[in-house]
């Protein structure tokens, strides 16, 4: 038990000395970059290439038009930003992040950092453990373990709903307009043959491969946006959007969804009652 509990000690110490290396060197590159001059952009379109969305950033810099190809899809048409250019060359801009959050070695480090935790909490439970052990007593350690699993669950669909119901993660309904549009393009499937030496046969596997995107028009203005994937989407198919009044590039399907939040806030619940129940049953006197 103790060789164990130094491997996931170890582990943690570890992971933790990569996150902190991982937050530093990524909030390095974003203060750098808020030393970077920014430039006006906006995306102009939503080009498709190899059936995937790919938007379209127009800037001026030194009083010429430039455009770029990203490939963030979770930009949409019509979006107002900024981008930094390096070494004031034209061709190295880049998207303007706001949030450190934004760049991949901090979200890396929060990941990491995580798994760090975990690491110390399982060696300080498997101490835990071999010390009721040693005690003639083992399950004493289930009682608490499962209350704090119980407990922790209950409290995350708290928070949960806290942070679903507070008014700027809310949708206005009264900002938004149903549009109908047209779907121009849906996921493409290639399928191919091998041969499974395992099994001694060929065997057909289909793979999907693409974006599904709609098309819709506000004020005789043409408009794109990328939407959720359905197996049974197709072209020319005709759904209805919500488009934001004052910013007809940007679309939700479906205002205030909480279909996710409420399948979480049912299954976590319910793992919290199980694990507190359970805690109690195996609760002995002293």
């Amino acid at each position: 038990m103790k060789v164990l509990s130094v491997i996931f000690t170890v582990a943690g110490i570890i992971c933790l000395l990569v996150a902190a290396l991982l937050g530093s060197s990524g909030f390095s590159d974003f203060q750098s970059d808020q030393e970077l001059p920014r430039y006006a952009a906006e995306v102009v379109a939503l080009r498709t290439e190899d059936g995937y969305v790919r938007p379209v950033v127009r800037y001026q810099f030194r009083g010429t038009e430039y455009q770029i190809i990203v490939e963030n899809q979770d930009l949409y048409q019509g979006q107002k930003l900024h981008v930094i250019l390096r070494d004031d060359k034209f061709s190295n801009a880049e998207i303007y992040r706001a949030s450190p959050f934004q760049y991949g070695k901090v979200i890396g480090s929060c990941i990491v950092g995580g798994f760090g935790i975990v690491f110390l909490l399982v060696s300080f439970l498997l101490l835990r453990f071999k010390k009721r052990m040693e005690s003639n007593d083992p399950l004493r350690i289930i009682t608490p373990l499962f209350i704090g699993i119980g407990v922790a669950a209950l409290c995350g669909v708290l928070a949960l709903n806290i942070i679903t119901y507070l008014p700027q993660n809310r949708d206005n309904e009264a900002d938004y307009i149903q549009t109908p549009a047209v779907l121009v393009m849906v996921p493409e499937y290639r399928t191919q043959t091998r041969y499974d030496a395992e099994h001694e046969q060929r065997k057909t596997e289909t793979t999907f491969y693409g974006d599904t995107v709609a098309q819709y028009e506000v004020n005789g203005k043409r408009y794109r946006a990328k939407v959720s994937d359905n197996k049974d989407n197709y072209t020319e198919q005709k759904i209805t959007l919500f488009v934001k009044r004052d910013d007809p590039g940007f679309v939700r399907e479906a205002l205030n969804d909480t279909t996710l939040q409420t399948v979480m806030t049912i299954a976590f619940t319910a793992l919290g009652i199980i694990f507190i129940a359970f805690g109690i049953l195996f609760k002995r006197p002293r």
